[in-house]
């Protein structure tokens, strides 16, 4: 398999990233992966606030909790103003994981440009 090839399916399929570290590109391989990583952090913070908040309005409700209720509730969290946040965060990685594909690849290619005699 060709290095850019196997450079690109590494950052795509394994870790954006990765195709950047097993080129020898350490800094900006470990810079992907913390920026995917803190992305993602955010991502799961803020799923569990809104987790949180939802559990802390049905415990403060009397009498049973159905279905219909817990649904409600999520809807109302999901529909604040940290949905933006999250919709942003989740373009944001899906932008990081393509450009982390294409920039392995592309460095594969010179990578291969500069072993040829």
């Amino acid at each position: 398999m060709k290095i850019h090839t196997k450079a690109a399916l590494l950052s795509a399929l394994a870790f954006p990233g990765v195709g950047q570290i097993h080129l020898g590109r350490y800094g900006r391989g470990i810079a992907i992966v913390m920026l995917t990583l803190g992305t993602i952090g955010i991502i799961v913070g803020i799923a569990v606030v809104q987790a949180l908040a939802v559990l802390e309005t049905l415990q403060h409700q009397n009498g049973a909790i159905d279905v219909q209720t817990i649904t409600q509730e999520a809807s109302r969290a999901v529909s604040s103003s940290s949905s933006a946040a999250v919709s942003f965060c989740f373009a944001f990685l899906i932008a990081i994981w393509l450009f982390s594909i294409i920039d392995a690849y592309i460095l594969g290619s010179r990578h291969r440009e500069h072993q040829r005699p």
